[in-house]
């Protein structure tokens, strides 16, 4: 093979680096299937909701004294007092996965929101659990709810339900408990002070969301599933 001396002594071109393509855009997250009608449904109930509470004004955690409607009060919690209760929860979470007692917020239904039912020791206060309650005229079922639809959401609710051990509330745990029924103690009516006890924490409830926004707007009435007070999420 002959080459020109031109051609020996030609420069060689140099490879330019070819840059890699930007990496594809992250597939867009589909709405589950499994919550996604409940989440419409309840946003929509939220919006509604919000809507009508536009006009009202709070003053320092509270209605106006005026209003038939007015909370406890808000509570700011220590890190000394809220990683406790943080624990505790997570400890309460891990004893319902593990037991399977996770219930949906629809009974029997497909909702992927879950809650459950933790009863305190007996060592710590007086024993509370299915027949005490009962016997006093609890129903443990949404007051909304009737019929067979009401049966399933109460007997939900009792399967979700089971009574910590000692050991599954900490030292620390149990002090910020007192603390926090102190802090609530101070904030609420008079009338309400002594009602305010640990002797009257019948259960702790954990509700998991789920990758859900929010829980549904709803009302818990006293002597169902609200434990002997009426609670508005």
């Amino acid at each position: 093979e002959w080459l020109c001396q031109d051609c020996k002594n030609k420069p060689k071109k140099k490879k330019q680096k070819v840059e890699a393509p930007p990496p594809p855009p992250p597939p867009k997250k589909k709405e589950n299937p499994a919550f996604s009608k409940h989440e419409r449904k309840d946003r929509e109930q939220l919006e509604a909701l919000v809507e009508r509470a536009k006009p009202l004004k709070f003053h320092q955690g509270r209605a106006p004294s005026d209003h038939t409607c007015s909370g406890a009060g808000f509570v700011s919690l220590d890190p000394t007092i809220f990683a406790p209760l943080q624990q505790l929860h997570a400890n309460i979470v891990a004893a319902l996965r593990r037991g399977k007692l996770l219930q949906s917020w629809e009974g029997k239904g497909k909702d992927v929101r879950e809650r459950g039912f933790a009863f305190l020791p007996p060592t710590m206060i007086p024993v509370w659990d299915r027949a005490r309650l009962e016997r006093g005229g609890l129903r443990f079922g949404a007051a909304q709810k009737e019929g067979q639809d009401f049966l399933n959401d109460e007997e939900a609710n009792w399967k979700s339900s089971f009574h910590l051990f000692p050991r599954d509330v900490s030292p620390e745990a149990r002090t910020a408990l007192h603390q926090l029924i102190e802090l609530v103690r101070l904030r609420v009516d008079d009338k309400y002070k002594d009602y305010v006890s640990l002797e009257n924490l019948i259960a702790l409830q954990p509700n998991l969301h789920n990758d859900a926004r929010h829980l549904p707007p709803h009302l818990d009435f006293p002597m169902h599933d609200g434990f002997g007070v009426v609670i508005v999420t």
